[in-house]
């Protein structure tokens, strides 16, 4: 496994105008788009391009609608899904913010730990 990266120092928050630590933040080869995925793992298994096509649509399917119903899903040994959520307006108590307020801000990924 090889990945690029490159070192950045984290903000200063506090403004301390201390110096910072550094972090390490990925930088992407680029992207594998759905098509080429098929076809690599096509290579590797053998199993047809429409059937696998096909499992990915329903993989997408299955696991858009569980994450909309509310549940985190594990996909075995890659990990697990939760939708995350994002407040659009600030709140001190739980009886000043309202459902409307809470919306869908994107989809948190966690590793299986194998």
């Amino acid at each position: 496994m090889s990945a690029y990266y490159d070192l950045f120092e984290k903000p200063d928050i506090r403004q301390t105008g201390e110096q910072q630590p550094l972090y390490a933040r990925f930088i992407p080869k680029g992207t594998i788009e759905r098509k080429e995925f098929i076809n690599r793992v096509h290579l590797f298994t053998g199993i047809s391009r429409s059937l696998l096509e096909g499992a990915m649509a329903a993989f997408m399917d299955e696991l858009r609608d569980c994450l909309a119903d509310g549940w985190t899903v594990e996909l075995g040994e890659l990990g697990y899904f939760t939708p995350s959520l994002n407040c659009r307006r600030e709140a001190m108590e739980k009886k000043e913010l309202r459902a409307a307020s809470v919306t869908l801000r994107g989809l948190n990924f966690r590793l299986g730990k194998e």
